[in-house]
């Protein structure tokens, strides 16, 4: 996938980490607690959703709104980054749960992460991204979009790794494929980006 849109390139992202939530989800519906493939995609949501694709937003995009007139500490800003904040405590949460292999804690943390990131998603897609993109000129947009390539870059070798338990786990659990697994769309660690 090829894109010139930082926006797209989140957009794209999310349809990732929607597959990784796909694969918890199936996690905490197991009979018993896999605390091997539950660390696999604890890691994952950390690596790509956190600190990927949240770092994009928190340190390159949301400024830039910012500057732009968007507050900060009211409104749609505010709202997603103390959503990143709760993403964090869940898996922090996950984390815990895996340790002490309490498959009950486990599926509470998985279960209120992924209902989170879901909505969270959605507000994303349907009002942050929108008003972001509406917010940006070309020259900005290419700068971003040069910014996210390198993010992409630095973190290349261990994302694509992730990504690949990720899907591993996901086939051995027969979750159907999706258009972003199935099309190589992992934005983020080595995909998208058109660089």
């Amino acid at each position: 996938m090829t894109t010139n849109s930082p926006i797209d390139m989140l957009r794209a992202e999310h349809r990732v980490i929607e597959r990784a939530l796909d694969l918890l989800l199936a996690l905490t519906r197991a009979d018993e607690l896999d605390v091997d493939a539950g660390r696999d995609a604890v890691a994952f949501l950390r690596g790509f959703a956190d600190e990927l694709h949240h770092g994009k937003e928190e340190h390159r995009l949301f400024p830039l709104l910012e500057e732009r007139g968007l507050p900060r500490h009211a409104g749609p800003l505010a709202v997603m980054l103390h959503e990143h904040e709760q993403g964090r405590g869940a898996i922090a949460a996950m984390d815990a749960a895996l340790d002490a292999g309490d498959a009950t804690a486990f599926k509470r943390a998985a279960e209120g992460y992924v209902a989170l990131l879901r909505d969270h998603i959605a507000k994303e897609d349907g009002v942050l991204f929108p008003m972001a993109d509406s917010m940006l000129d070309d020259p900005t947009r290419a700068r971003l979009t040069d910014e996210f390539a390198q993010v992409n870059q630095e973190l290349g070798k261990r994302g694509a790794e992730l990504r690949e338990r990720v899907e591993a786990l996901a086939e051995a659990m027969n979750l159907p494929p999706t258009a972003a697994s199935s099309h190589g769309g992992m934005c983020g660690f080595g995909g998208c980006g058109g660089h």
